[in-house]
């Protein structure tokens, strides 16, 4: 397990680093102040702190200390979170890519509308976790349990 972990460590690692530099690439370049470079940075942000989020849960996932329980929720929750952001973000690029090539019909854009509404709903959820236990909760050995995606 421990080499298991190490091979997911460095490849999140890895992400991390690979997100950053695509990040000040984007940032330094010139069509930054367009929305969808607007976009792409926010998924790109949101990404980092996802994958952050992930490590930190995964560093202390299943060590017997119920000092943990707390910090693995709100990561948990944190990456929970990040991952519908990340939906509503693509939905978001998505239609501007559409409509920078054609004009966006009114079907396109109810889809659109009826799929963020969807993300909404489980990031509502999601967001609610750490109170409700919705998805997922810990139990006494911190392992991550029931960890379910509504959508």
């Amino acid at each position: 397990m421990d080499n298991l972990y190490t091979v997911n460590s460095a490849v999140v690692i890895f992400c991390i680093l690979v997100s950053v530099i695509i990040l000040f690439y984007v940032m330094i370049n010139e069509t930054k102040k367009e929305e969808q470079s607007k976009v792409f940075i926010s998924i790109i942000l949101v990404n980092i702190l996802m994958l952050v989020s992930y490590q930190i849960r995964t560093f202390y996932d299943g060590h017997p200390n119920p000092s943990y329980n707390s910090l693995l929720m709100w990561k948990a929750t944190v990456y929970q979170v990040c991952t519908q952001v990340l939906l509503l973000l693509h939905i978001r690029i998505t239609l501007l890519f559409i409509k920078r090539r054609t004009t966006v019909s009114k079907l396109t854009r109810l889809a659109g509308s009826i799929a963020a509404a969807a993300v909404g709903i489980n990031l509502l959820l999601s967001a609610v976790t750490p109170f409700t236990n919705v998805y997922f909760y810990f139990d006494e050995n911190n392992p991550l349990l029931n960890f379910v995606h509504a959508f």
